[in-house]
């Protein structure tokens, strides 16, 4: 599958400043796109005991149910729930931001794998990447 980060060091840094000090004022930080996938990366402030997270929200490309288009080329998105990539638990699991990537990108399978019985990988060519512009 071919990847595309919307995402650097910088933001990761971030990300992890924002779970430490719990502050997610900063809170839309970059993406990753997996073919018609993308996995928006934002600080969550649960304001419960779970605190301020780093989520990965799942917009598929390519569904017209009405939810969004894209701003350039006006093309269909649709929302499909996600996952916690960083929380306090976790934070400080990272040595690096290589290492964090390969991370979310494995994570990121599961989810589609688990979560969603494979149906997105076996309806949807994941060797191009959609056009979220």
């Amino acid at each position: 599958m071919k990847t595309k980060w919307n995402f650097n060091e910088e933001d990761f840094n971030k990300a992890i400043k924002g779970v430490i000090e719990q502050d997610a004022s900063e809170d839309f930080l970059g993406n990753l796109y997996i073919g018609h996938l993308s996995f928006d990366l934002k600080l969550m402030d649960y304001e419960d005991e779970i605190g301020v997270v780093l989520d990965a929200d799942l917009y598929i490309g390519g569904i017209d149910s009405g939810y969004g288009y894209t701003s350039i080329n006006n093309l269909p998105y649709d929302n499909d729930g996600g996952f916690q990539v960083l929380n306090k638990q976790n934070v400080n699991d990272f040595q690096s931001f290589y290492d964090f990537k390969q991370y979310l990108e494995r994570k990121a399978v599961d989810y589609i794998i688990k979560e969603n019985n494979g149906v997105y990988i076996k309806k949807m060519n994941m060797d191009n990447i959609f056009d979220w512009s």
